[in-house]
């Protein structure tokens, strides 16, 4: 068994280069990829933290400065960070060295994207029944309600968004849904509404229980779910699949033999690709 990794790492208040964190790509086991302690803006080789200052999202910029975050994004792309959609960011997306790669923002310029760490009701996020092409064991929400979880969430462009869905691959791994009834809140007090999020509809199954298996990474309240950290759940897969040697007969039998299907969020629906998204709403609590 590997050594577990710590995800979340704490970085002082300046510019932080992307590539000081670790993605899965790198390192599949340790899935969904390291990313700051704070919300965080990616401008692409950089990170800039983000935080409150007299009531006010900032960025953290050099020798202590501060710079208000939306007029930064507008100054930085020319769109207002009100026009961005709020998409929640459940396995690497928050992952500043994952958002780096080229099949993500490596090759984009100007960038600007608020991610923010936070928290929200009635959602849980669950390993899937798939070994993904770099090796890690993917994750995708589910409506659970009643239960408190940690998570982030990013402001994409239109055409971020996009970049996301090739990556993602929606329409055959996971869709895009809309959460219209759940909001997401910062450690900072902000509240933001209109979200949006990829889900598949079946999860890996936790042969004991016959029910979904929760990362431990994040904090899940006031659930009686299983949690397993990357390097116990591709044990466990590992042992239920032991007799199978190439990726494609291990998925078909965990898709077959070892998922359970699951809800989305209350109240949620699935988008078509011609449906246009809300833009994000968030205000101060």
């Amino acid at each position: 068994m590997l050594k577990e990794s710590k995800i979340i790492i704490d970085i002082p208040n300046i510019p932080t280069h992307s590539l000081v964190f670790i993605s899965p790509q790198q390192d599949p086991y340790i899935y969904p990829g390291t990313r700051p302690a704070c919300s965080f803006c990616f401008i692409g080789d950089s990170i800039l933290p983000i935080k409150v200052e007299a009531g006010e999202l900032c960025v953290c910029l050099n020798a202590g400065k501060k710079y208000n975050l939306s007029e930064y994004i507008f100054d930085k792309t020319g769109m207002k960070i009100t026009e961005r959609i709020a998409v929640l960011a459940v396995g690497s997306n928050a992952c500043p060295a994952r958002l780096a790669d080229s099949d993500k923002f490596g090759n984009c310029s100007p960038i600007a994207i608020p991610v923010f760490r936070g928290w929200i009701n009635d959602i849980a996020i669950v390993y899937i029944p798939r070994l993904a092409s770099y090796g890690s064991i993917p994750s995708t929400i589910m409506g659970k309600p009643k239960t408190k979880t940690e998570i982030w969430l990013t402001l994409l462009t239109e055409e971020e968004l996009k970049i996301i869905d090739k990556s993602e691959g929606r329409g055959k791994r996971y869709d895009l849904i809309e959460i219209s009834k759940s909001s997401f809140h910062l450690y900072d007090g902000f509240c933001i509404k209109n979200l949006y999020a990829y889900y598949e509809n079946v999860a890996l199954r936790d042969i004991e229980t016959n029910n979904p298996i929760l990362l431990n990474c994040f904090k899940t309240n006031n659930t009686d779910l299983n949690k397993m950290s990357q390097n116990q759940v591709q044990q466990y897969v590992q042992d239920i699949t032991s007799n199978l040697k190439s990726t494609r007969e291990k998925n078909d039998t965990l898709t077959h033999n070892h998922s359970v299907f699951i809800n989305m969020p209350v109240f949620a629906k699935k988008l078509n690709l011609n449906d246009k998204p809300l833009s994000v709403n968030y205000l101060a609590s």
